[in-house]
């Protein structure tokens, strides 16, 4: 059953989140006392683990959070994989340029070389960065365009992106 048969007050959604040796939650286990979510469990190694059975979060986990949207911002600030990172060392992390994610990838194109060969160049930033995810896009995520590392900075209360940072790929 979708999601949206399920009848409640407010919209529910299943967020996932991946752990990095660098997560605030590595080797943590989960303690996140918001009534508004709670874990399912993990993907670990390509095994679906329920809740119960997982003990500590490890490198390369992805955790499946069931919650209200209106909780997923709060809940990925305190699950983000860079949260400290991204406190002290923005201009590293995000990269040194700010963009209005509505923007279309042409009018980046007119500033960067990019090979549009495979992407459509009149969609927006937010919307390519959108196609991206099989889940609600969070700060801090970011996805490679061409020789562009495109990181989002900003995202709405409704989880649209609103800014993005960008800088050369590695």
């Amino acid at each position: 059953m979708p999601l949206e048969a399920i009848q409640s007050n407010e919209v529910l959604q299943v967020m996932a989140y991946h752990v990095n040796k660098e997560s605030v939650v590595f080797q943590q286990s989960w303690q996140i006392t918001d009534p508004n979510v709670m874990l399912l469990g993990v993907v670990r190694e390509g095994e679906w683990k329920p809740a119960a059975d997982i003990g500590v979060f490890q490198n390369e986990d992805t955790l499946m959070v069931l919650g209200y949207a209106s909780s997923a911002k709060t809940l990925s600030e305190s699950l983000s994989c860079q949260a400290s990172e991204v406190n002290l060392d923005k201009f590293d992390f995000f990269g040194e340029f700010v963009l209005n994610a509505q923007i279309s990838l042409a009018d980046l194109g007119a500033f960067y070389t990019i090979d549009f060969s495979d992407t459509d160049p009149a969609q927006s930033i937010a919307n390519y960065i959108n196609a991206k995810f099989f889940r609600r896009v969070v700060v801090g995520d970011s996805v490679q365009l061409d020789q562009l590392l495109l990181t989002v900075r900003q995202v709405d209360e409704t989880g649209e992106v609103q800014q993005v940072g960008i800088k050369a790929a590695l």
